[in-house]
């Protein structure tokens, strides 16, 4: 059997990881602009508010019967954790409703945006991954998600990042400074930007290389896989 290690590839590896790292970055970057609009739009408008606490809620009640339904399911336990993540930002964003969010201070909404942004970008990657998964090109194809490692780092970074913006944008009152002024509301989504968009490509770029180098690492650990991976033998770096 020819031998596929990938230590005489080291150029083409190399610029996988370039791919990795461009695509990561503006997925990522892309995720960041998603969930800081979505935030936007809980926090401003109760139509919103209210669809998206609909969706969230339908779609773990989704999930949890799909999981009722097939008890051996894949990532049990992480389709169980997004179910729940799910249900509660659900409630969540019935909680942030403007007209029925006046008792809250705005130091206590900060947990509930972190929450709220953990699911979104949870949602967001996911969807993104999705959707690359239904694409037939080089230039995405090395950044698939094909083994659960690779989904529990996706996922850990996703929840992480996601954190990080809800809590950016409770923290930076956001919300509040709508209702100041337009001039205030625009100061604070440009402090906002400039924190949470650099995080979302600096963390996609990572969560992509990371994922695919966990794929190396198990196509050097496995000739055979690497082989089915490939295209008429070769590595699935040469594609």
């Amino acid at each position: 059997m020819p031998d596929f290690s990938l230590s005489k590839h080291p150029p083409r590896k190399v610029v996988v990881l370039c791919r990795c790292l461009l695509v990561g970055g503006c997925m990522g970057f892309c995720n960041s602009l998603m969930v800081n609009s979505a935030l936007i739009e809980v926090s401003v408008s109760p139509f919103f508010a209210i669809s998206f606490g609909v969706l969230f809620i339908a779609s773990a009640g989704i999930v949890f019967h799909q999981m009722c339904r097939d008890a051996n399911v894949h990532n049990f336990w992480l389709l169980a954790a997004f179910a729940s993540l799910n249900l509660a930002s659900g409630a969540v964003c019935f909680v942030l409703e403007r007209d029925w969010s006046h008792g809250i201070t705005a130091s206590s909404k900060v947990p509930l945006y972190a929450m709220l942004g953990m699911c979104l970008a949870f949602s967001v990657s996911f969807s993104f991954l999705d959707l690359l998964a239904r694409c037939d090109s080089p230039l995405v194809g090395a950044i698939l998600v094909r083994t659960e490692w690779q989904v529990r780092v996706i996922a850990c970074i996703s929840l992480v990042t996601g954190g990080l913006y809800g809590f950016t944008f409770g923290y930076l009152k956001i919300e509040d400074s709508f209702l100041r002024s337009p001039l205030a509301f625009r100061e604070a989504l440009h402090r906002d930007s400039s924190l949470c968009y650099p995080l979302g490509a600096g963390s996609g770029a990572i969560a992509a290389v990371a994922a695919r180098l966990l794929e190396q690492k198990a196509e050097a650990d496995d000739p055979d896989l690497a082989y089915a991976r490939g295209l008429g033998g070769r590595l699935h770096d040469d594609i």
